[in-house]
C-alpha cells in the first residue's frame, strides 16, 4: 500500500486501503495540511482529531503519527479533520475535508454453494485427520474445498490418507489431486489414496524380514520400495474396477499421486516415496537448513498440463512405476510434506524454489503464524490441531482458488 497522501483543494486524500485488510499510514498532519508554523512555536498546543475514522475501523494516533486498523466497509468515505489551536469557550477549529477510499475485499465476492444433494461420490468440503501422536513423530493431514468450486457448488476433488503400521513402526501418507476436467476424479483420488495404503500395509505385515527394531537399512529400503510399487499398481487397478463398473474411460477418474512410507530404522529415518503429477513432496530439516525434494512435479507436454496416476503408461507400467521410487536417509528432520498444487503454487513462487532451503524456512514459518493474519498451526496441540490446519489452508493468495491438501510427517 502507498504510504503517501496529500492535500488537494483543501481536501486531504488518503491513500486507498482495502476491506478487511491491515491498514497502516505515517500522517504528518503538519506536513499534510502545510501547517509548519505549529511545528516549533511553543505557544500552540495542537489537538488532532479525524471524525468518523473509528466509525471505519481505524484509529489516529498523535503520538504515534499514524493511522492504523482494518477498514471495515468499502466505498468512498468522506471525514472531517478537525485542528485544535485555540481551547477557549468560544473556540472553532480549523477544519479540512477528508476523503477516503476503501476498495472491497475481493474475498467477500466468492460464493460458497453447498454440492447437490444427490451428488454421486458425496465428498465433505473439509477433512482433517491425526495419526500416532503417542509416537515420537506425528502424523496430520487436511484437506479443503477450493473457492473455484465453493463458487460453483462443485465438490472437493483433493484426498489423502494417513496411517501408523503399529506392528511394523511405520508411517505411511497418500495425497491426491484429482484432475479439473475428469468428472469423476474425486473418487480416483480417494480410491488411490485409501488402496494404495491397504496394499501397503497388506504387504508389510506379511514381511517376516522387517522386524519392529530393524536395522538393516538395504533390507529395509527393499521392502519399502516393493511396497509402494504394490500400493501404487493396486491404486491403479482399483481405479480401473471401478470405471469398468460403472461403465466409464478411466480418464474420467484421472488423479495425481504422492505416496510415503518412513520407518526409523537403527538410528536413521528412511524415506521411501512415489510422485506422478504437480503439488510437492519433500523432506525438510530446519536446523541443518537443508531440503530434499523427493521426486518432481510432471507439468506434461504444455502448460496446465500434468501426468495422472491413471495413465496405462505409468499407473499401468511395473518399470515406470519403479522409476519413480525416491528414497532419503537422514539423522533427523523436521517435517516430511506432501501437498497439492493449490498450496504449492500459491506457497512457493516457482519449481526451483521447491528445492530452496530458504522458501521451505519461509513456509514453516507461515505454518507458525508469520503471514499476513497471524493464522498458526497449532502443531504441539492434539486438541486444535485438526481445525488450525483446515482454517490455515484457507489463506488468501491472488489467483490462487484450488483446492489445498497438507499432510506431514513431523
Amino acid at each position: 500500500m502507498s504510504s503517501t497522501y496529500r492535500l488537494e483543494n483543501e481536501v486531504v486524500i488518503l491513500p486507498n486501503g482495502v476491506e478487511n485488510k491491515p491498514y497502516s499510514l505515517y500522517f504528518d498532519f503538519l506536513d499534510a495540511l502545510q501547517l509548519e508554523e505549529y511545528g516549533d512555536n511553543e505557544k500552540y498546543k495542537v489537538v488532532l482529531e479525524i471524525v468518523g475514522l473509528e466509525e471505519l475501523g481505524l484509529n489516529y494516533s498523535s503520538a504515534k503519527k499514524s493511522i492504523t486498523g482494518i477498514p471495515k466497509k468499502e466505498g468512498q468515505h468522506n471525514l472531517l479533520l478537525r485542528l485544535w489551536t485555540d481551547f477557549s469557550p468560544d473556540a472553532k477549529p480549523r477544519e479540512w475535508q477528508v476523503r477516503f477510499l476503501v476498495n472491497g475485499d475481493p474475498r467477500s465476492k466468492w460464493l460458497d454453494l453447498p454440492t447437490p444433494p444427490d451428488m454421486e461420490y458425496p465428498t465433505p468440503n473439509t477433512h482433517s485427520h491425526i495419526v500416532a501422536w503417542h509416537t515420537p513423530k506425528r502424523l496430520l493431514a487436511a484437506s479443503v474445498r477450493g473457492r473455484s468450486h465453493a463458487h460453483e457448488g462443485k465438490p472437493r476433488d483433493d484426498a489423502f490418507h494417513i496411517s501408523y503400521f503399529t506392528k511394523k513402526d511405520i508411517y505411511f501418507l497418500a495425497v491426491a489431486d484429482g484432475a479439473g476436467s475428469a468428472a469423476f476424479s474425486r473418487k480416483g483420488a480417494s480410491l488411490a489414496c485409501d488402496t494404495a495404503c491397504k496394499a501397503c500395509e497388506k504387504y508389510l505385515l506379511s514381511t517376516n524380514a522387517l522386524k519392529l527394531r530393524c536395522s538393516d537399512l538395504e533390507l529395509a529400503k527393499q521392502h519399502l520400495a516393493e511396497a509402494l510399487c504394490k500400493g501404487v499398481a493396486a491404486a491403479y487397478e482399483a481405479i480401473c474396477a471401478e470405471a469398468q463398473t460403472q461403465e466409464r474411460q478411466v480418464r474420467e477418474y484421472a488423479t495425481t499421486l504422492q505416496v510415503a512410507l518412513c520407518k526409523k530404522v537403527g538410528t536413521s529415518y528412511l524415506f521411501v516415496t512415489w510422485w506422478v503429477g504437480d503439488g510437492a513432496l519433500a523432506l525438510y530439516d530446519a536446523n541443518e537448513k537443508e531440503v530434499f525434494l523427493l521426486g518432481t512435479p510432471d507439468h506434461g507436454e504444455y502448460e496446465g498440463q500434468t501426468r495422472f496416476l491413471t495413465m496405462p503408461e505409468i499407473g499401468g507400467n511395473p518399470q515406470a512405476i519403479a522409476q519413480r521410487i525416491r528414497r532419503a536417509v537422514v539423522a533427523d528432520f523436521t517435517a516430511l510434506c506432501l501437498m497439492t498444487d493449490g498450496v504449492s503454487d500459491a506457497k512457493f513462487e516457482s519449481d526451483a524454489a521447491l528445492s530452496m532451503p530458504e522458501a521451505w524456512g519461509r513456509f514453516w514459518a507461515d505454518l507458525h503464524g508469520k503471514n499476513e493474519y497471524h493464522v498458526a498451526v497449532s502443531l504441539d496441540n492434539m486438541k486444535a490441531v485438526e481445525l488450525s490446519l483446515e482454517k490455515w489452508l484457507q489463506f488468501w493468495a491472488k489467483g490462487s482458488h484450488d483446492d489445498r491438501t497438507l499432510a506431514m510427517l513431523f
